[in-house]
């Protein structure tokens, strides 16, 4: 097998991976600052190791120069994990996806601000289609305990997200992998005194199910798939890791309805596929011009 060819099974795997997230989350019965925390901590543990092994190094004044933007973005991805954990607490990891990925629409719609890039026909076509599916969702949520919060927090989740994108946007000088092991220790600083002053149910030990579901969103689902992500994507040209990148969502829902029962009416599954595709086809679009940044993903 050709390192093309293991490439591309790393990168499937990672994107099946973190289409499993939900899964697992709704197993573990901890506010969801907690879960971030756990995941935080486990996930730069093993990235952490990965890089030590890797011999991957920056020098120190590159590193440091990029630790105001990333101490912001990191703190924006933690904060983007709690919305969405708390997504799946309210709704169906279906619609939580769904949300979940308008993240890209909101870069294309604000990078004129932001990047002082200017919105294209393809990127005006694809955010004109993501509207067009939320639409079509949001007339009537259904599904979990309270659909229209659990929607809303998915599309706060996806806002944060595209904060990260383009914070991440502003680093230079570090890989990738260097990149989110920074973003993940911000994230930990953040996150621990907000979830000791949040907390409202206590520290008690969740079940034995509920640990194992948090060891493997830590280990695998953070550390593990981004070693795979960052192994990858050096060796694949850039359309392809967009193109595969939405194996994560479209595995995200087949998952929840082969393992959790969630059924989706046809109306959310036009608008799932409006927001997918107007994602996609604005970023395969804006990856042909070369701009495409592919050193952080959704995970």
């Amino acid at each position: 097998m050709n390192q093309r060819s293991k490439a591309y099974i790393k990168l499937i795997t990672a994107m099946l991976i973190w289409g499993s997230v939900g899964l697992f989350a709704k197993m573990i019965p901890m506010e969801s600052a907690q879960i971030v925390l756990g995941r935080v901590l486990l996930g730069g543990i093993v990235l952490g190791i990965v890089y030590a092994v890797s011999g991957e190094k920056s020098s120190f004044a590159q590193l440091k120069k990029n630790i105001p933007v990333l101490t912001l973005s990191g703190a924006a991805m933690g904060f983007n994990w709690i919305a969405l954990f708390e997504a799946y607490k309210f709704t169906t990891v279906s619609l939580s996806t769904i949300a979940y990925y308008c993240a890209p629409i909101v870069v294309m719609a604000v990078s004129p601000f932001f990047l002082k890039e200017r919105i294209t026909k393809t990127k005006a076509i694809g955010i004109l289609a993501a509207m067009a599916g939320l639409l079509c969702i949001t007339g009537e949520l259904d599904g979990g305990s309270d659909p229209k919060r659990g929607f809303l927090f998915g599309l706060l989740a996806a806002v944060l997200y595209a904060s990260v994108t383009l914070l991440n946007k502003k680093a230079s000088g570090i890989s990738g992998m260097e990149i989110t092991l920074m973003q993940l220790i911000a994230a930990g600083i953040v996150i621990l005194p907000y979830a000791v002053i949040s907390n409202q149910s206590g520290w008690a030990m969740p079940p034995l199910s509920g640990i194992a579901a948090l060891l493997v969103i830590g280990i695998v689902h953070t550390g593990f798939a981004l070693y795979l992500y960052f192994s990858s994507i050096q060796q694949l040209p850039g359309q392809t890791v967009a193109l595969c990148s939405y194996i994560d969502p479209c595995s995200a829902l087949v998952f929840s309805a082969l393992f959790l029962g969630e059924r989706m009416a046809v109306k959310d599954f036009a608008g799932a596929a409006l927001i997918l595709g107007g994602a996609l086809y604005g970023e395969l679009a804006q990856n042909r011009k070369g701009k495409t940044e592919l050193e952080t993903k959704d995970y």
